[in-house]
């Protein structure tokens, strides 16, 4: 017995240490999940978006180092991966109290829209404010919330204390809903993908990034950490957002040659799809379908009769 007592301490100490070197060795995508349980998201009644969200440290773990400086400001490169996680989550806030009212009166105008769609009764509108430049200032969502960028907010707060609602805005509310519903129906709206964008989606893409292209890879959360495969003109492509020499755009890189590429913002008139389609996922495809459609009080008789089966 007194074996044990004195050797235990001994193995349990090796045991650390294995585990220890082992995350050290796994690389970025396998960070600890302590490394999270310190970020203020997850802790702050004030900040917390989804405790021990899934979704959240997926995606986290999905960008590449090379994209750390572009996915939130910084006064110089951030190549730690802990440092990126910590000013990533200060980065999101509760939103100004200055912004509340605007955001109840814009939810009542989205709702009105929505009415026939029983599925957005059945999800809550959360909000989040996001600082520093998060995502270039683009919105998007984490888990069940929208992240609308300060200076997003200001800039419609300046045209509704004159008493004006922008359509643009309740358009692009309607649009991250949407997101947050396909998150918890993914499944449900993969297999409606697969049938409705037939001429253009091949499949889901499992195998990890090329390096060559992760390096550039501007990924979204809203694309739920999965890439589909395209097929264009006979071939396989893998379409992704991108971010190079300043600018984000969407590409297809053939997955034979990665010298092969396809502007998919110019391809996407080929198939008749217009300007304000982002065409790099079918997420967002339909999220910029069907909330044009919702907006114009335009139908489709497809996408609403999909809808209305969730």
């Amino acid at each position: 017995m007194l074996y044990y007592v004195f050797v235990a301490p001994f193995v349990i100490t090796i045991l650390y240490m294995i585990l220890f070197v082992t995350f050290k060795l796994m690389g970025f995508r396998n960070i600890p999940y302590e490394m999270f349980m310190s970020s203020p998201i997850l802790l702050d009644d004030d900040k917390v978006i989804a405790t021990k969200s899934e979704h959240f440290k997926n995606y986290l773990l999905s960008i590449n180092p090379a994209m750390y400086k572009h996915k939130v400001s910084n006064d110089h490169d951030i190549i730690d991966r802990q440092l990126f996680i910590k000013k990533y989550t200060n980065s999101i806030l509760s939103v100004d109290k200055k912004y509340a009212k605007m955001l109840d009166d814009y939810v009542i105008k989205c709702n009105k829209l929505l009415d026939k769609y029983p599925i957005f009764g059945r999800y809550k509108w959360n909000f989040m404010m996001s600082i520093n430049n998060l995502e270039q200032n683009m919105p998007f969502t984490l888990d069940q919330y929208i992240i609308i960028p300060k200076v997003m907010l200001e800039s419609i707060y300046e045209n509704y204390k004159h008493g004006h609602f922008k359509t643009d805005f309740i358009n692009t509310l309607i649009h991250e809903q949407i997101h947050i519903i396909q998150r918890f129906n993914q499944d449900k709206f993969d297999k409606f993908y697969l049938d409705y964008y037939k001429h253009f989606l091949l499949r889901k893409y499992n195998d990890m990034i090329p390096p060559i292209l992760d390096k550039k890879y501007m990924s979204n959360p809203d694309s739920n950490n999965s890439i589909w495969l395209y097929r264009i003109k006979g071939e396989v492509y893998i379409p992704l957002l991108i971010y190079e020499n300043g600018k984000i755009k969407s590409n297809a890189y053939n997955i034979d040659n990665f010298n092969d590429i396809i502007d998919l913002d110019r391809y996407k008139y080929d198939l008749g799809y217009k300007y304000d389609i982002s065409f790099y996922h079918p997420n967002e495809v339909f999220a910029c379908e069907m909330s044009g459609y919702i907006v114009s009080n335009m139908t489709s008789n497809i996408c609403d009769k999909f809808i209305k089966t969730l």
